[in-house]
């Protein structure tokens, strides 16, 4: 038998039966901030710059990525008014404890609250990575069209 053993801080918000299992990782390491962001990046020499692939206008940090882009805010105010939460968000630890303590009783609109919360993070993060995407095939391809034009200078 099991014992009870350590329960993890926000494990109903993020394991609940009709949840997507790679939808509660990506929120899982975003509450535990393990989402590598271009400051992270450029720290490990992996990116070249730090600049936010959404918005283009401030330092990308996990912080900025989900609260202060304006996406991202754009994408948070709507889930608030969907869900009657009014408001500014300042962390994903802060929303997810207000979600747990706001819908304690198993209900469809708790598991729409919750359902909400992580199609937020899921949608912000696939939407950075396919713009992270588009910015290094885009630069791969202008580099290449430099060479192509250098090449044919000589």
């Amino acid at each position: 038998m099991r014992d009870g053993g350590v329960q993890y801080q926000f494990s109903n918000v993020l394991w609940f039966p009709t949840h997507s299992p790679k939808v509660a990782m990506c929120l899982l390491r975003a509450l535990n901030v393990k989402l590598l962001a271009r400051d992270l990046l450029m720290s490990i020499g992996v990116s070249d710059t730090d600049i936010c692939v959404l918005c283009g206008s401030a330092e990308e940090s996990v912080q900025h990525l989900f609260f202060v882009c304006p996406f991202s805010a754009y994408l948070w105010a709507l889930c608030g008014l969907k869900l009657g939460i009014l408001g500014s968000i300042s962390t994903l630890q802060d929303e997810a404890m207000n979600i747990q303590s706001r819908f304690k009783i198993k209900t469809n609109i708790c598991v729409l609250a919750k359902h909400i919360l992580s199609a937020a993070v899921w949608h912000i993060w696939k939407r950075r990575i396919s713009e992270y995407s588009n910015y290094r095939s885009r630069t791969t391809f202008w580099c290449l069209g430099s060479y192509m034009r250098i090449l044919d200078c000589c």
